[in-house]
């Protein structure tokens, strides 16, 4: 597992660079900037700006000021930047060929500007879709229920990704909201921090310990608890009154509720061995939390009535979610069926990385059982 993550780091640290090398081809081109001066400075630029986030990143685990969060917040803000002006170039170079092709004059220029301006406008909007978090209710009918749980409500979230950029306040936001929503349980799947170790991770914790949830909170890990120990994430989260299911399962009134960590889970055989270890009810329903919605065909095997994911955040920026679309058959957010199994995947309620959302937007999951 660590040399795939190494693998993959590498690939997306090219990709990083040959982001920053086409914009930097593309604002030359446009601009027609020729001074040897002004490209070597553009230059500079771009040869820091992918550097900055790895020493940015380096930074946030040393040091807790607020020097230190707001450096971090604008290097991961360039990514989703980034993003967007890369996109306005491909489009700019694309509408010139079209030009081209049916023979119609562009002027370059005020292309790329205008285009541009359409970026930045993106770009202003999803820093503020960010911070909107929507409820996101559904309505689960779910076999063999007993009656306790009818009319019942859970509410689901996942990826708050609490640290450096979403910390107190956010976390203290998005308890109450939580609350307002009178839950008879709650559930948390995963990437519940960001992974960052500079900031008190009980403190973010213990905003969620007033929650009133007579049927009990209870938590998963996902792959940004395995940044380091993560003991240290889950006793903060235990410390809060939160049941932390790693690879368990608890019966409350007939319903099962079930957990399998991202870790112990990333390998399909281990995953598979979980589940047979816990020696599942197929007679009764069923919760299964679990981060990452990949092996889908796994849960119906073992009668899991519902299934719960995040980790996908819908892909947070468009048009990421067509890549995850692939990547996870589908399953990459809402309401599914695979067998007999019921599968919600959520969009999240924080960000990781860029603080914005574009057609992504936050959410936290109501559930009513009928």
């Amino acid at each position: 597992m660590i040399a795939l993550f190494i693998l993959i780091g590498i690939a997306s640290l090219g990709l990083i660079f040959l982001m920053h090398y086409f914009l930097f081809l593309s604002l030359a081109h446009f601009l027609n900037i020729t001074s040897h001066f002004y490209l070597n400075a553009l230059r500079i630029i771009f040869i820091f700006l992918p550097i900055s986030f790895i020493l940015a990143s380096i930074l946030i685990h040393r040091f807790s000021n607020i020097f230190v969060r707001l450096y971090y917040t604008i290097a991961a803000s360039w990514f989703g930047i980034l993003l967007y002006f890369v996109l306005a170039c491909l489009l700019a170079y694309f509408i010139i060929y079209l030009g081209k092709v049916f023979c119609f004059e562009v002027n370059q220029k005020f292309l790329i500007i205008g285009l541009s301006l359409a970026a930045a406008a993106v770009i202003i909007y999803g820093i503020i879709a960010a911070q909107n978090i929507k409820i996101k209710e559904l309505n689960i009918a779910l076999p063999n229920s007993p009656a306790e749980w009818q009319g019942k409500t859970a509410v689901f979230i996942s990826d708050l990704h609490l640290g450096a950029i979403d910390n107190y306040r956010f976390a203290s936001s998005v308890a109450n909201k939580i609350d307002e929503l009178n839950p008879d349980i709650l559930l948390i799947g995963g990437d519940f921090y960001d992974g960052q170790t500079n900031v008190d991770l009980d403190k973010l914790a213990q905003f969620f310990s007033t929650i009133k949830a007579p049927l009990g909170k209870f938590f998963v890990t996902g792959n940004h608890e395995e940044f380091g120990n993560s003991a240290k994430y889950t006793d903060a989260v235990k410390k809060a009154g939160i049941n932390v299911l790693d690879n368990k399962l608890t019966e409350i009134n007939g319903l099962q509720i079930i957990g399998v960590d991202y870790k112990s889970a990333f390998n399909k055989n281990d995953y598979e061995a979980i589940l047979a270890s816990l020696k599942i009810d197929k007679n009764k329903p069923s919760i299964l939390l679990r981060h990452v919605p990949d092996k889908i065909e796994v849960a119906p095997k073992f009668g899991i009535s519902l299934e719960l994911c995040g980790h996908a955040h819908k892909g947070q920026l468009f048009p990421i979610q067509i890549i995850e679309y692939f990547l996870y058959d589908g399953f990459q957010y809402g309401l599914k069926k695979s067998g007999s199994t019921i599968i919600y995947t959520s969009s999240g309620a924080g960000v990781w990385g860029p603080p914005m959302r574009v057609l992504a937007d936050p959410e936290i999951v109501k559930i009513i059982f009928k």
